[in-house]
């Protein structure tokens, strides 16, 4: 900037120095090397002030580049600094999930500036353990060779069942003595368990009925539910590997005289027997675990419940409770004594036992007694179960349900004052003729006298009855006033036809 000024001085000063010269008279010659033209000296000046600004902005352009080199080069200087300073240092490999028979383990480490690396661990693989094959015997199935691991407890090689196994010679197992099986029953595979279930009769026709624990190469499981009802066979044996009697497996098979169970069988159903009414011998091996059998009884062993009673109507020692429908269909059963050991006899225990001439229970028996050949509850005096030669005691408060059912030799019998109600069918099926209702009857249960056909009954109350539930066309009604009942012979169709169905209730009026 100091050159421009310069230069323009000298430019006016050698001009003032011209104009002096021609106004002094001096020498007019003319310098033909000196600039004559204002313009062109100032065009020179601008000339050279631009080539002076080009130069300084070349200069500072370049100086720029410079810092910017400069500033870049310290930040690379500086990056790479960065770089070599942080080098990782990571620690130890820990387990992170440990390896198994069939899958991968992983490992890991981690830096301290958070870098992890992972690693995998090879899996185990199974460590195999042979399970060594059992032989069938006459009462025990077998087992196939199998394989398991002995870290993850997998099975690698299944082991399969195999069936019992008899050597059948003359009818019989020569090793065990059980007979040879019947042939034409019917069997019905489980896939699932890879075993048989009997479930019916089919083309057999053998009088003693053998059924065996194998079939077809494979084990046969269980007897399946009313598989034998109303068949006419004489006796029957439950062979080695069974485990399961069905619920009613030979109900109604009159002609059963005979009945053996093996050491297999660990459930029989509610009443397996019932209403086999010829039934007189019964026997389960003594190697089974969990029933056995004493006085022609069957008797689960861990809840000492007699499961089936018979027509000797012998109740073993150590029995506890009587099972529901435990004597079902007994018909020949005459006599029954309670022993002291039973704790509790359910309703339905003696339904269709319609010969009971006597009932009695012990003395040392401390839930129930025995009066005028009935059983009776003592907490309640409550009558549970009489007979056909039964006189009710007075005393007793409430004629249990089915307490006389299926009694069909009874054809009288006096309610004393102070029963106060009568159960659901207690009276059903008795051959009565004609009964006296006292006034002390508040309430008469559903089907109690279903099928008495009684010509006449008597109510000490005949008015303010009424009835709930169904009437002879099965239509439903609640609380509908019975007619008077002044006249017996009316009021033993109400009572048996008519409203049969119902549960009467007697509404005391005051008055």
């Amino acid at each position: 900037m100091k050159n421009k000024l310069f230069t323009a001085l000298t430019v006016l000063f050698a001009l003032s120095l011209a104009a002096c010269n021609v106004s002094d008279g001096g020498d007019t010659t003319t310098d033909t090397t000196a600039p004559t033209d204002v313009s062109t000296v100032e065009s020179t000046v601008q000339t050279e002030t631009q080539s002076e600004t080009e130069v300084e902005t070349t200069t500072e352009t370049a100086a720029a580049t410079e810092t910017e080199t400069t500033a870049e080069t310290e930040t690379v200087i500086e990056t790479e600094e960065a770089t070599t300073v942080h080098t990782h240092l990571y620690g130890e490999w820990a387990v992170m999930t440990k390896p198994t028979c069939t899958n991968y383990g992983k490992l890991a480490r981690e830096c301290e500036c958070g870098d992890k690396k992972v690693d995998l661990l090879d899996e185990l693989g199974h460590t195999e353990v042979l399970l060594e094959a059992v032989a069938p015997s006459c009462t025990e199935t077998g087992l196939t060779e199998g394989k398991r691991c002995s870290t993850c407890k997998k099975t690698l090689v299944k082991q399969t069942v195999l069936p019992v196994l008899h050597d059948y010679v003359d009818n019989a197992c020569s090793k065990c003595g059980e007979p040879t099986p019947s042939e034409g029953l019917k069997y019905t595979y489980n896939s699932n368990t890879d075993s048989y279930t009997v479930t019916n009769i089919g083309t057999c026709t053998d009088d003693h009925i053998v059924i065996s624990g194998s079939y077809n190469g494979k084990p046969v499981t269980g007897i399946d539910e009313f598989a034998f009802w109303n068949e006419e066979f004489t006796s029957v044996t439950i062979g080695n590997g069974i485990k399961i009697i069905g619920e009613g497996a030979f109900e109604s098979c009159i002609n059963v005289t005979d009945v053996t169970i093996s050491q297999t069988v660990q459930h029989i159903g509610e009443y397996p027997f019932s209403s086999c009414e010829n039934l007189e011998s019964v026997s389960v091996s003594h190697a089974n675990d969990y029933y056995y059998s004493d006085d022609n009884c069957i008797v689960e062993l861990q809840t000492s419940k007699l499961i089936l009673g018979n027509k000797n109507g012998i109740i073993p020692e150590g029995v506890k409770v009587i099972g529901e429908q435990a004597f079902f269909g007994c018909t020949g059963l005459k006599s029954l004594t309670i022993p002291d050991h039973v704790t509790k006899i359910p309703a339905a225990a003696f339904i269709g036992c319609s010969g009971i001439e006597s009932l009695s229970v012990s003395p040392d028996n401390p839930y129930y007694y025995s009066s005028g050949n009935c059983i009776i509850e003592k907490n309640t005096n409550v009558l549970i179960r009489g007979c056909q030669n039964s006189i009710i005691p007075y005393g007793v408060t409430a004629i249990g349900p089915r307490a006389f059912s299926d009694c069909i030799g009874l054809t009288e019998i006096t309610i004393p004052n102070s029963v106060t109600s009568i159960g659901d069918r207690a009276f059903s099926f008795c051959s009565l003729k004609s009964i006296t209702i006292p006034e002390s009857i508040l309430q008469i249960g559903e089907y109690a006298f279903d099928l008495c056909r009684m010509t006449s009954v008597t109510f000490e109350h005949p008015t303010t009855w009424t009835v709930t539930g169904f009437d002879e066309n099965c239509d439903e009604i609640n609380g509908v006033t019975v007619p008077s009942l002044n006249d017996p012979e009316q009021a033993a169709k109400y009572l048996q036809d008519v409203y049969f169905a119902c549960k009467w209730t007697h509404i005391w009026t005051v008055g």
